[in-house]
């Protein structure tokens, strides 16, 4: 999933602050339908908090990842809303949350649903990638950090060949195998 595909700079909220988990919840909602005008608020809105009741999308760190799915939509989009502040939103580890990221799917689209929120939650788990957002004076700046951070995920360092140590067990010796005097 390419990250300029999900976030758009008019999707990154730098200055967020609401009172609780439900008034953070109406103002994503709202600022994206008005980035997408064809999904509804309300049932996208119904979609989050019906999810929350199952259990909490802040997964600690500060971080919450709430998600929907709407029939309106042909790709993965998202919305990240900062709070210097924190929000209250019934976290797994008891926190507030700094980093509200919304992903709306495209309806059954299970399989990009779940790619987008591993994606997601693997970078933002980052603190690097955290204090480097919470320091970006622009939502270009925090495009370009994911970008960065996504794009070194990608190297393929796992192709690089790996320079073995003599005697290393995973070159199929053992430590003591080759040395002159022992057996």
């Amino acid at each position: 999933m390419n990250i300029d595909a999900l976030l758009s700079p008019s999707a990154v909220l730098l200055n967020f602050n609401a009172k609780n988990k439900t008034d953070a919840l109406e103002q994503l909602t709202r600022n994206f339908t008005s980035l997408y005008p064809g999904v509804d608020q309300k049932k996208l809105l119904q979609a989050l908090m019906k999810r929350e009741e199952l259990g909490s999308t802040a997964i600690g760190s500060g971080i919450a990842i709430p998600h929907a799915d709407s029939g309106k939509i042909a790709e993965p989009k998202g919305l990240l809303a900062v709070s210097r502040n924190g929000i209250d939103f019934t976290a797994l580890d008891g926190g507030p949350v700094h980093f509200l990221f919304l992903i709306v799917c495209p309806r059954n689209s299970a399989g990009k649903h779940l790619l987008t929120l591993a994606m997601v939650a693997k970078l933002l788990r980052d603190r690097f990638v955290r204090d480097s957002i919470l320091k970006a004076e622009s939502p270009e700046k925090v495009i370009q950090i994911f970008y960065r951070e996504k794009t070194r995920d990608e190297t393929p360092t796992a192709r690089m060949p790996q320079i073995q140590q003599p005697g290393h067990a995973s070159c199929g010796t053992t430590p003591t195998a080759g040395r002159k005097g022992e057996d």
